[in-house]
């Protein structure tokens, strides 16, 4: 009995000293990790794509054929080296949204009918919501008189001033980025006195479309305020080429020099009046380029415009000459600078409303009232025109004067407009 309570003891003592060892061995190993449930897989975080670039088309009707059909095309290249130029730069932006430019030209054949179709065909077929309406005055009226009931931004480009086919009141969709060329006439007359103090008479040229404009007394009175006297006014129509006959009754009045009313085919006029024994100093008031006159007539002189001279361009000037020269093969015309202008101008617009609205629109050009509110080529600019129209939708810039004498171009400066 008493070997039997030994060996239980025994047992026991082995039993504890075994589950002493076991707390040892655990306690020196490590504790494994916990069982968990593995995470949940999730997906990278969506990234928003920006919205597809929208399309906006700006349409022109011009005068791509017939007597000035250069001008037409000229005009269309200028607005679609703009276009190309803010198309390669991603477009515009407004309020979130991304746009780029579809510029379409039609010919509307210088006539009033052709800018009306024109106008239709751009407006209900290509859905354009900007119109450049044309050059002259009835092809403005033609695409205005489409783009104002269809709700159009409209933009007459070198209409006559005053004109019925000018901005004003009555006209609320009608913006003119294009300074008033008659008021180029005050510069022209002040370096007419400076420039060739003998001058006492003058002989103007003027088509019939000008002579109805309310203005058409302007250069008899800037005259007079300068002692100098315009002898007669002699017309012609603008389909002429050839001016022999006209300046047959020209010289009859035997003036001291020529005023050319905004003609842009002055050196068709220098070439009869030279060729009739003329040698007095003749100006066009037209914007046009001067070395658009050379390469009608390489021998003019005597002879300036309100146009830059193409080898004393601004550096934008020669950034839209080279952009010009890399597209197309003919020769460069510096008017291009100035249509630049005109859709840039119209850009310029669009950002500062934040809105394609044209009554939006046409807020925001109508309040850029201060020198440098509006960037042109040819430097700082804005819109006004209120004492002159009734209305600020008119461009106010430097107005350019440039010599031609014996085909070689002299750059005289750049003027402020005015009108007196």
């Amino acid at each position: 009995m008493k070997n039997k309570k030994g060996i239980r003891n025994s047992l026991i003592v082995i039993c504890s000293l075994l589950a002493l060892l076991a707390m040892v061995v655990v306690s020196g190993c490590p504790t494994p990790p916990a069982t968990t449930e593995p995470p949940a897989t999730t997906e990278p975080a969506a990234t928003t794509e920006p919205p597809a670039p929208k399309e906006i088309v700006v349409g022109a009707t011009l005068p791509m054929s017939g007597p000035i059909g250069f001008v037409g095309i000229m005009f269309s290249r200028g607005h679609q080296i703009y276009f190309d130029r803010i198309n390669e730069e991603g477009g515009i932006n407004i309020g979130g949204q991304q746009y780029i430019f579809k510029y379409i030209a039609e010919d509307n054949k210088m006539t009033a009918e052709g800018a009306s179709i024109a106008a239709n065909k751009l407006i209900y077929d290509d859905g354009a919501t900007f119109l450049f309406c044309g050059v002259n005055d009835w092809e403005v009226d033609g695409a205005y008189s489409v783009g104002r009931p269809a709700g159009i931004f409209c933009i007459g480009s070198t209409v006559l001033p005053g004109s019925q086919s000018d901005v004003s009141p009555d006209k609320p969709l009608l913006f003119r980025p294009a300074y008033s060329f008659d008021e180029a006439n005050s510069c022209n007359f002040d370096y007419l006195q400076e420039t060739y103090p003998e001058v006492k008479t003058i002989v103007m040229m003027a088509t019939n479309m000008i002579l109805d404009t309310p203005n058409a007394n302007y250069v008899p009175d800037m005259a007079a305020k300068r002692g100098l006297e315009v002898l007669a006014t002699e017309l012609w129509d603008v389909t002429t080429t050839d001016f022999m006959a006209v300046y047959t009754k020209v010289l009859a009045h035997n003036p001291d020099a020529i005023l050319v009313l905004s003609a842009g085919q002055g050196a068709d006029h220098w070439r009869a009046a030279n060729q009739l024994g003329f040698t007095g100093p003749m100006w066009d008031d037209c914007p046009l380029g001067a070395e658009a006159y050379l390469y009608t007539e390489p021998n003019i002189t005597n002879f300036w415009c309100n146009g830059p001279a193409i080898n004393e361009l601004t550096p934008l000037m020669q950034e839209v000459m080279d952009r010009w020269t890399a597209a197309y093969t003919d020769p460069f015309m510096t008017d291009a600078a100035q249509v630049y202008d005109q859709a840039w101008i119209l850009i310029q617009g669009i950002q500062k409303a934040q809105s394609l609205d044209p009554n939006d629109v046409m807020a925001a050009l109508e309040s850029m009232t201060q020198p440098g509110d509006v960037q042109t080529t040819f430097g700082p600019a804005y819109i006004g025109g209120m004492e002159r129209f009734g209305v600020n939708r008119v461009l106010y810039k430097k107005i350019p004067i440039t010599k031609i004498t014996d085909g070689e171009m002299e750059l005289i400066g750049y003027f402020d407009s005015s009108y007196k």
